[in-house]
């Protein structure tokens, strides 16, 4: 998903790195388990755009 957003192989690395550690940091503001998917791919989108 990082690929798709930063279109550099190197860029990806670094966003999914990012990506990551924000959702390790931030893994007890996820209120359902069930879409954790959903939340890690959110917070891998917005780490690309940013």
């Amino acid at each position: 998903m990082a690929y798709v957003y930063v279109k550099n192989e190197e860029d990806a690395i670094v966003v999914f790195q990012q990506t990551v550690l924000q959702a390790m940091e931030s893994i007890n503001q996820l209120r359902e388990p069930i879409y954790f998917s959903t939340w890690l791919t959110r917070i891998c989108i917005n780490t690309a755009i940013y």
